[in-house]
Protein backbone atom coordinates (compact mmCIF):
# COMPACT_ATOMS: atom_id res chain seq x y z
CA UNK A 1 0.00 0.00 0.00
CA UNK A 2 1.70 3.34 -1.09
CA UNK A 3 2.57 5.63 1.42
CA UNK A 4 -0.26 8.40 2.22
CA UNK A 5 1.91 11.28 1.93
CA UNK A 6 3.79 10.99 -1.00
CA UNK A 7 7.18 12.94 -0.99
CA UNK A 8 8.16 15.21 -3.67
CA UNK A 9 11.70 14.28 -5.20
CA UNK A 10 13.25 17.03 -8.51
CA UNK A 11 9.50 17.75 -9.58
CA UNK A 12 7.94 13.94 -9.07
CA UNK A 13 5.78 12.37 -6.56
CA UNK A 14 7.52 9.86 -4.45
CA UNK A 15 5.52 6.98 -2.71
CA UNK A 16 6.25 4.39 -1.16
CA UNK A 17 5.88 0.75 -0.89
CA UNK A 18 7.36 -2.14 1.03
CA UNK A 19 9.03 -3.33 -2.40
CA UNK A 20 9.01 -0.19 -3.98
CA UNK A 21 9.56 3.02 -4.51
CA UNK A 22 6.93 4.64 -6.93
CA UNK A 23 7.62 7.84 -9.19
CA UNK A 24 4.76 9.31 -10.80
CA UNK A 25 5.41 10.40 -13.96
CA UNK A 26 1.95 11.65 -14.59
CA UNK A 27 -1.92 12.34 -12.38
CA UNK A 28 -3.43 9.46 -12.85
CA UNK A 29 -6.60 11.73 -13.31
CA UNK A 30 -5.46 11.96 -16.63
CA UNK A 31 -5.86 8.25 -17.44
CA UNK A 32 -8.93 6.19 -17.88
CA UNK A 33 -7.03 2.66 -17.98
CA UNK A 34 -4.07 1.07 -16.68
CA UNK A 35 -1.39 -1.87 -17.66
CA UNK A 36 1.57 -2.77 -16.16
CA UNK A 37 3.15 -3.92 -19.60
CA UNK A 38 5.71 -7.25 -20.06
CA UNK A 39 7.15 -4.63 -22.87
CA UNK A 40 7.82 -2.21 -20.11
CA UNK A 41 9.37 -4.45 -17.56
CA UNK A 42 12.24 -5.42 -19.74
CA UNK A 43 12.77 -1.68 -21.26
CA UNK A 44 13.05 -0.98 -17.21
CA UNK A 45 14.77 -3.41 -16.07
CA UNK A 46 17.72 -3.00 -18.72
CA UNK A 47 18.24 0.41 -16.62
CA UNK A 48 17.78 -1.41 -13.06
CA UNK A 49 16.49 -5.09 -12.34
CA UNK A 50 13.04 -5.58 -11.29
CA UNK A 51 11.77 -2.39 -12.38
CA UNK A 52 8.03 -1.93 -14.22
CA UNK A 53 6.17 0.82 -15.75
CA UNK A 54 2.63 1.62 -15.51
CA UNK A 55 1.29 3.09 -18.59
CA UNK A 56 -2.61 4.48 -19.28
CA UNK A 57 -4.52 5.27 -21.64
CA UNK A 58 -5.17 8.81 -21.87
CA UNK A 59 -9.08 10.27 -21.59
CA UNK A 60 -10.35 11.03 -24.62
CA UNK A 61 -7.38 9.65 -26.86
CA UNK A 62 -6.58 6.62 -28.65
CA UNK A 63 -3.02 6.48 -26.76
CA UNK A 64 -1.20 5.48 -23.91
CA UNK A 65 1.56 6.84 -21.93
CA UNK A 66 3.82 6.14 -18.54
CA UNK A 67 2.10 7.39 -16.09
CA UNK A 68 4.33 5.69 -13.08
CA UNK A 69 7.62 4.11 -13.11
CA UNK A 70 7.84 1.18 -10.06
CA UNK A 71 11.71 0.70 -8.89
CA UNK A 72 12.74 -2.02 -6.31
CA UNK A 73 13.73 -0.14 -2.89
CA UNK A 74 16.74 -3.05 -1.54
CA UNK A 75 19.62 -0.88 -1.58
CA UNK A 76 18.17 2.36 -3.13
CA UNK A 77 17.54 5.64 -1.40
CA UNK A 78 14.56 8.37 -3.29
CA UNK A 79 16.82 10.40 -4.52
CA UNK A 80 18.17 7.72 -7.04
CA UNK A 81 14.93 5.53 -7.87
CA UNK A 82 14.06 9.24 -9.30
CA UNK A 83 17.48 9.50 -11.28
CA UNK A 84 16.70 5.77 -12.28
CA UNK A 85 13.20 6.82 -13.26
CA UNK A 86 14.40 9.40 -15.29
CA UNK A 87 16.79 7.32 -17.45
CA UNK A 88 14.07 4.73 -17.88
CA UNK A 89 11.36 7.27 -19.30
CA UNK A 90 14.14 8.83 -21.80
CA UNK A 91 14.79 5.18 -22.99
CA UNK A 92 11.29 4.47 -23.98
CA UNK A 93 10.35 8.22 -25.24
CA UNK A 94 13.29 7.51 -27.46
CA UNK A 95 11.89 4.74 -29.24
Amino acid sequence: MPTKHPKTIRGHLVDTTPKYYRIRQRSPHQFTRFRTPAWGSRVASSITKGSKLVTGKVRGKDEWRIQTILIPKRGKTASKAVSLASRIRKKVEKK
